[in-house]
């Protein structure tokens, strides 16, 4: 099995706070060092951007950590299509050996690990 038909898979686990306290601690900076303007512009179309934020941010690193095994690439090298009710996708840029778009399976779940570790069980009787 050559790499142009080699499953890979990648996984990442963000929290939509830690997105959040990114954007308000360092503006701009973070945003255009890691989203493209349009996943920038459908974020911000909505009144919490947060989630659509830390999706796209988890699903660039997933991507980034698949693509690493065969190619050196980084999440300014992806952008996050779809949305609404189109399925999400990669879109592969700036890197001439990074050509195409990865299929992408979101999985969203609330409360976060954190939350989990931190509440408490109710007692058995």
């Amino acid at each position: 099995m050559n790499d142009r038909t080699r499953l890979l898979h990648g996984i990442d686990i963000i929290e939509i706070e830690r997105i959040k306290a990114a954007v308000e601690r360092w503006g701009k900076r973070f945003l255009k060092r890691f989203f493209t303007p349009d996943e920038l512009d459908y974020s911000f179309g909505y009144k919490n951007p947060y989630p659509r934020l830390a999706v796209r941010f988890a699903a660039k690193e997933a991507g980034s950590k698949a693509l690493s095994i065969i190619m050196p690439c980084y999440i300014s090298n992806f952008e996050v299509v779809g949305g609404n009710n189109n399925p999400p996708y990669i879109k592969l840029l700036k890197a001439p050996y990074c050509r195409g778009h990865l299929s992408i399976c979101l999985l969203y779940t609330s409360p976060s690990p954190r939350d989990l570790s931190t509440s408490r069980m109710p007692s058995s009787a």
